[in-house]
């Protein structure tokens, strides 16, 4: 099982999708909500693939 081992601006990414998923569960959800989304996209592709492409998984 490999470790998974976070740097701050990971987590601080992590936890802001945390709370745009809380706001849009709970029906606070703005537009601003929406585009932190789009913006953490990229942020979040690299804390799940670690610089590799997702499809080369495929």
């Amino acid at each position: 099982m490999k470790s998974l081992i976070l740097t701050a601006a990971e987590i601080a990414t992590l936890v802001m999708l945390s709370v745009a998923i809380q706001d849009i569960v709970t029906d606070n959800a703005t537009s601003n909500t929406y585009e932190e989304l789009k913006a953490l996209q990229s942020d979040l592709d690299g804390i799940l693939y670690k610089g590799k492409s997702p499809l080369s998984n495929a």
